[in-house]
């Protein structure tokens, strides 16, 4: 942060050396520095694995920088960050996260964007097609004829937590 002291710049403010006292500053201050960073830490849940490995073989031979990506459950990483882990990039499969590390001033909140989202599917076997009109237990269990259905930890995984509200 940077603060002026108002008694120290009154005599610029006078005439013509407010202007160069303007442009002093502007350069001073606000010199723009190169967006990209030579060293990249990313924090990303584990879902995105595939895909930001992609991304970020393209991105490291595209300008020479390093990119390390931690791959873990939203919740372990974010817990990671609050406690000082020093991630450049949090890439999170929950906003509940995001949320957490906001409100603890871990985050930069001007940063927090939606870049991606999904949707939840049941897979079902080979050449038995499934139309879903409407979501249920009944439905559910129609289906499944007594066999199980998977779904990820609720506890702890956003697939878990999206298919206990569905």
């Amino acid at each position: 942060m940077t603060c002026i002291n108002k008694n120290n710049i009154t005599p610029y403010l006078k005439g013509g050396k407010f202007i160069i006292f303007l442009l002093f500053y502007k350069v001073l201050f606000s010199h723009s520095q190169s967006v990209y960073a030579e060293n990249i830490l990313i924090f990303s849940a584990s879902s995105l694995t595939l895909p930001l490995q992609k991304i970020t073989h393209t991105y490291q031979k595209k300008t020479s920088h390093r990119v390390r990506i931690s791959f873990a459950a939203s919740s372990t990483l974010a817990q990671q960050i609050s406690r000082g882990a020093p991630a450049d990039i949090f890439i999170s499969a929950n906003k509940k996260w995001l949320d957490y590390l906001t409100e603890g001033n871990t985050l930069v909140t001007k940063s927090k964007r939606k870049i991606l989202s999904n949707k939840l599917v049941i897979i079902s076997p080979v050449g038995q097609n499934l139309k879903i009109s409407k979501l249920s237990i009944g439905w559910l269990n129609s289906i499944l004829k007594g066999g199980r259905l998977g779904i990820g930890n609720p506890d702890h995984v956003p697939l878990g937590i999206y298919s206990k509200q569905a």
